[in-house]
């Protein structure tokens, strides 16, 4: 009797020992929607708090049930003493560290390219408008400090100011990867909104 009741101690002190992958997971996930949320993985806007979880939650459950065993089964390799339970309960919380890790790695780096992006923006903005003041026929200058801007390519947008007709503006391509701003008119006089596949920034 003495013999079965150690042996089921000894059993549920390797089972909370080995109880950590749930609120691992409950607590990483919450942690990795916060990181998505705050600092996107890709594009320029942040990302809505129901994606971020979606995205969070999806990957760490095909981590843990795609990786979680087999991660165990190296685990015991190294510490036959575990049973296999624990051995794929820290193998998962492990794994679920590793992807917080990647997140925050992906979100870092992802920052400095939207850092980038917005002061070439905020550069492109300001020659072109005052390009436009400067040069747009008077028509179109008072529309020039509300000018709006798209991004064509990487360092390269377009400014356009509008007069009275709502169907033509008058537009200038600027290119930030020098400093002054490259800028040249654009002959085309159709509006930012009527031109498609190209991205309005403001």
């Amino acid at each position: 009797m003495a013999t079965e009741l150690n042996d089921h101690a000894r059993r549920l002190r390797w089972r909370l020992r080995g109880a950590w992958l749930g609120p691992a997971f409950v607590v990483l996930t919450v942690v990795d929607t916060i990181l998505i949320r705050v600092q996107p993985l890709a594009g320029e806007g942040k990302t809505d708090w129901v994606a971020a979880f979606l995205l969070a939650g999806s990957i760490n459950l095909i981590v843990v049930a795609a990786l979680g065993q087999l991660g165990g089964w190296w685990l015991r390799r190294r510490r036959p003493d575990l049973p296999k339970v624990v051995a794929d309960n820290y193998a998962g919380t492990a794994l679920l560290f590793v992807v917080t890790a990647v997140f925050l790695g992906f979100g870092m780096a992802h920052r400095s390219d939207a850092t980038y992006e917005a002061d070439a923006v905020d550069k492109a903005s300001a020659a072109g408008r005052d390009y436009l003041m400067a040069n747009a026929p008077p028509a179109y200058r008072e529309g020039a400090a509300t000018a709006d801007l798209i991004r064509i390519d990487r360092d390269v947008y377009r400014v356009c100011a509008n007069g009275g007709d709502p169907a033509r503006s008058w537009c200038v391509i600027v290119t930030t990867d020098a400093d002054p701003p490259g800028i040249r008119r654009d002959r085309n006089r159709e509006p930012n909104a009527s031109l498609d596949g190209l991205r309005e920034i403001r």
